[in-house]
């Protein structure tokens, strides 16, 4: 709901901007009533139109430039969150990461600095979408093509950090965002404001012996207060997301943050019903409690995960294809719990050539092992479902022949 602060008049579309009868740019009105005085100031020369998301250290809002018509996020601590020092660095940090960090799937920062009122602000891109949590509220859990797919993305996006020198420490579905491109729903990895890095020499952020990152999530040397975090603290994050798509519930649950923790220190989670064996088993490697012994990095994980499905292509491959097309493959490839050691036999045609004359991957490459589309799709199926009616029509004559 949004109110003309000249006219006083209200407007239920909360994408407008400007008031249609004498042109005053509209107030968003929060929860009981109250009005966001920021709305109609500037930041950067980007108007702040509305809020977007209200957290507990700050607040979202969505701006636009009023010549060039561009849209912004920008995110200001809240009063009390602004005059700690420590909060601040934090959320410099933030904006030193996601600066450098310019990849696909991750959220890009341009401008930090303070605002007229005394507290700070991040100018972000703006997405168009919602938060993974969201998502998750509205439907519990996702399909396994879903799952492989943004999994896929998101170990591309952590592998592009961890590269950088740089670990999350605070991965949970509030912080992945779904986000609509012209390419279809894409993940995004929001809110580096916790991220260390791994060559940092200045000072620490986190006390000794405290814990930095949501419970359900956190791994057990975070959820111990080990100051010797890396990057397979986000991989154990990431198991517990995978966990929770594909079984609509939270792995490591509890009454209380005590509780949670306690069971994340045991690996005290209810295993995946909802899929096959193997890739239950797949996705438990990543919530190990020795993190020697979860997998190494975020792409190799999700590439053993990808296999116990009975797939052969590889992360980039998965991430970069629809769900429909996954589902497919996933429909035509053997019973994981039957997966031989061997290649499994190939669809397409061109599936004999080598791999130095297979063409190199593009955004429109789909692998030789995934389902071809169109006519020749559909004729590849027609020809491999004659086959089976041949053999089955022979394996019968064969039966009927050796009768006495």
């Amino acid at each position: 709901m949004k109110t003309c602060p000249t006219c006083n008049e209200g407007f239920e579309d909360v994408d407008a901007a400007f008031c249609p009868e004498d042109g005053s740019v509209l107030l968003d009105k929060l929860a009981g009533g109250t009005i966001d005085l920021r709305i109609g100031t500037r930041i950067e020369g980007y108007i702040l139109s509305e809020v977007i998301a209200d957290g507990g250290m700050g607040r979202v809002y969505k701006a636009y430039h009023p010549e060039s018509r561009e849209r912004r996020a920008v995110k200001i601590l809240h009063q009390k969150v602004a005059r700690d020092p420590v909060n601040v660095e934090r959320f410099r940090r933030e904006y030193e990461s996601s600066s450098e960090l310019e990849h696909p799937y991750l959220v890009r920062a341009y401008d930090f600095g303070d605002t007229p009122d005394g507290s700070h602000y991040l100018l972000m891109e703006f997405l168009e979408g919602e938060p993974l949590s969201d998502s998750l509220l509205r439907q519990h859990k996702f399909p396994l093509e879903q799952v492989l797919r943004y999994g896929s993305q998101l170990a591309i996006a952590l592998g592009h950090t961890h590269g950088a020198g740089l670990v999350h420490r605070d991965l949970k579905p509030e912080n992945i965002f779904l986000r609509k491109t012209s390419q279809g729903v894409q993940v995004c990895l929001l809110d580096f404001g916790s991220a260390k890095n791994q060559m940092e020499m200045g000072e620490r952020l986190t006390a000794i012996g405290t814990t930095l990152g949501s419970p359900a999530y956190m791994s057990p040397e975070q959820a111990s207060g080990e100051r010797d975090i890396d990057q397979r603290t986000d991989i154990f994050a990431l198991g517990a997301i995978l966990h929770e798509m594909l079984g609509g519930e939270v792995a490591f649950a509890g009454d209380s943050m005590a509780d949670i923790l306690n069971r994340v220190v045991r690996a005290d989670y209810v295993p995946l019903q909802s899929v096959a064996a193997p890739v239950s088993a797949a996705v438990a490697q990543a919530m190990h409690v020795s993190k020697h012994a979860r997998p190494q990095s975020a792409e190799d994980y999700l590439n053993s995960v990808i296999a116990s499905a009975g797939l052969h292509e590889r992360v980039a491959e998965v991430a970069d294809i629809s769900a429909e097309e996954i589902g497919m493959a996933l429909a035509m490839a053997p019973p994981p719990a039957m997966m031989a050691a061997t290649e499994r036999p190939a669809i397409s045609s061109n599936a004999s050539e080598s791999p130095s004359s297979a063409p190199k991957h593009s955004p429109h490459h789909v692998s030789a092992n995934l389902p071809l589309r169109g006519s020749e799709g559909i004729m590849g199926g027609l020809m491999v479902a004659g086959l089976a009616v041949l053999l089955a029509a022979g394996a019968a004559v064969a039966y009927f022949l050796s009768q006495p």
